[in-house]
């Protein structure tokens, strides 16, 4: 492979390499006209063909020789004032049968884990060995802004290929955090480049005693049916690139084991582009205690964990005396195996764990009534989601209903359709009554699949505009929230307009933490602290921001794609 042109966008949008980044509260579409519905002429057939022309990065293409073979991620404890190397590179990797060119971490997909306690501040030097411009992106942490890794707000520009950054983290919150670059996430991210941070709590009480702790990493990549990325723009700009492979750590058809009789505490995130996973547990019983940035103010017992791109959540599972235990990711088109632990050892003999117990947080609840009361009276901000679609899209209309998949979630079957975009309600309800995230969408208000695949492909982020809007009329980076140090900011994120293509959006704020007040006006009654949550087909949800952290962030949707094609917004905490 030789070198190419990385397309730098500011914090993944739009100009070419070499063109100065956005100001801040500067629109990066600006001078970009997106056709109206109504004047789109390009067909799928038409966007195909402008796709043939454009440079790709070919995951299948090129020699090998030379690359070596990626590896599982290390552990590696990060301590105080100490600085550590975090190098990129390129690597190739095995999966299903054939040999891809990736991106890795030190070596590793993922990266290494890195374990620091929690208050701990540190240094790692970025080397960039990759032919990209990239840069890292700690996600979940209240940090300096200036080391968040979003281009053009917080870090000036990215790291060129043979350059270094050094960056200074801070962990002021206990619980499972990542990293990843904040540069074309659409193909870095998924071409292997993530990793967890495991910030171990100062208090002893945070968690209830277990018998092991374990890391799990959600992903899936297209390696049955690879498509290459494109350089200068994204494609499956519409609904994401889903993945045909799940993979868990790095590994399809992943394998762990565990001791007959043991409680296992799983720090889980979802680092795909665009899918979102819903955990079953067959073989073992599970109970929710934490999410992204803290436990929950009452422990429950679920059988499925819904998690969408960016999220985290922390599950306890007990293990049985024998037999095989499976993750299986089970949506309503159908099942597929994420992770079998099978048994290993001699049973567990005298334990601390408490699985039993369903443990409330009384300091986490009271922390959070404070804050809830201090914002009761605070103006609600909006954040309203839809898209503009032109060019090879044609107002996305007429593909039906979604069709079959290609197994990673087994059958798909066939729905009514709203306005050509088959499959959702805006008032859809789940099918299930399992207990799930107290937050979680109906199952019908989730695109569990890519049932549009050729359409999808096609759509490229030059011709779909994704769109948070203020309800005055500014548009993503055009929204430029100004917010006081200490603020709690109520934001109603509505979801409910409809749209040429309405679909749930997780949207993640850098740099801050919010609650979950409400659901389409019912109220969260078990809460956690928060900085991504997934917003259902036709929902609003209400969420209050603690503007604590000073500095200039992003909030945006953390589908790869929609990020790619403008879905962001800037604010900034003073």
């Amino acid at each position: 492979m030789g070198p190419r042109k990385a397309i730098v966008t500011a914090c993944l949008i739009g100009t070419a390499f070499g063109s100065p980044f956005f100001a801040f509260g500067q629109d990066p579409h600006a001078g970009h006209k997106m056709p109206a519905t109504a004047e789109a002429t390009k067909s799928v057939a038409e966007g195909e063909q402008a796709k043939a022309a454009r440079p790709v990065w070919d995951p299948t293409a090129g020699s090998l020789e030379g690359l070596k073979s990626a590896t599982g991620p290390s552990v590696v404890e990060l301590h105080e004032g100490k600085t550590y190397e975090l190098r990129a590179s390129i690597v190739k990797q095995s999966i299903g049968g054939k040999v891809f060119r990736r991106f890795a971490y030190n070596g590793s997909i993922p990266g290494p884990l890195f374990k620091v306690r929690q208050g701990v501040e540190t240094k790692v030097r970025f080397v960039n060995d990759t032919d990209v411009e990239t840069s890292i992106h700690s996600h979940g942490l209240r940090h300096d802004y200036r080391f968040d890794g979003a281009i053009g707000l917080s870090q000036p520009k990215a790291v060129k290929p043979g350059e270094t950054f050094e960056y200074v983290l801070k962990f002021p919150d206990a619980g499972i955090f990542w990293y990843h670059p904040h540069v074309r996430e659409d193909y870095q991210q998924d071409m292997g480049l993530m990793g967890n941070f495991l910030v171990e709590p100062k208090s002893g009480s945070h968690w209830a005693p277990v018998d092991r702790e374990e890391v799990l990493m959600l992903d899936d990549v297209l390696a049955k049916a690879p498509v290459p990325y494109l350089i200068d723009v994204a494609n499956h700009a519409i609904m994401g690139r889903y993945g045909d492979t799940l993979l868990v750590n790095g590994l399809e058809n992943a394998r762990l084991s565990y001791r007959p009789g043991e409680t296992a505490r799983l720090f889980v995130t979802n680092a795909a582009n665009t899918r979102t996973f819903k955990l079953m547990f067959h073989g073992a019983e599970a109970k929710l205690v934490g999410a992204d940035l803290s436990p929950f103010e009452k422990e429950i017992k679920v059988s499925t964990v819904t998690i969408a791109p960016g999220e985290r959540y922390v599950i306890e599972v007990k293990f049985p005396l024998e037999g095989s235990v499976e993750i299986m990711n089970h949506t309503p088109q159908g099942m597929a195996p994420l992770v079998v632990f099978d048994p290993k050892g001699a049973p567990v003999g005298a334990s601390r764990a408490q699985f039993a117990k369903l443990r409330a947080n009384k300091a986490l609840k009271k922390e959070v009534d404070a804050f809830v009361a201090r914002g009761a009276k605070a103006k609600i901000r909006r954040l309203e989601l839809g898209v503009t679609m032109g060019g090879g899209s044609q107002g996305h209309t007429g593909h039906g209903a979604h069709g079959a998949t290609s197994g990673t979630g087994g059958g798909h079957s066939s729905h009514g359709g709203h306005g050509g975009h088959g499959g959702h309600s805006p008032t859809g309800s789940s099918t299930t009554a399992v207990k799930d995230v107290p937050w979680v969408p109906a199952e019908a208000k989730i695109e569990w699949e890519d049932g549009m695949k050729a359409m999808n492909e096609a759509s490229t982020s030059d011709t779909v505009l994704w769109k948070m809007t203020d309800g005055t009329g500014r548009t993503n980076m055009n929204v430029n929230w100004s917010l006081r140090k200490g603020e709690a900011v109520r934001i109603l994120v509505d979801n409910s307009k409809g749209g040429e293509h309405p679909m749930q959006h997780p949207i993640h704020f850098h740099g801050q933490r919010f609650v979950v007040l409400s659901v389409n006006g019912k109220k969260v009654t078990n809460r956690a602290w928060k900085d991504t949550v997934l917003v259902g087909l036709g929902d609003k949800v209400e969420i209050l921001l603690d503007a604590s952290n000073p500095g200039k962030w992003m909030a945006h949707c953390h589908i790869a794609e929609h990020l790619t094609s403008g879905m962001m917004t800037g604010f900034e905490v003073k």
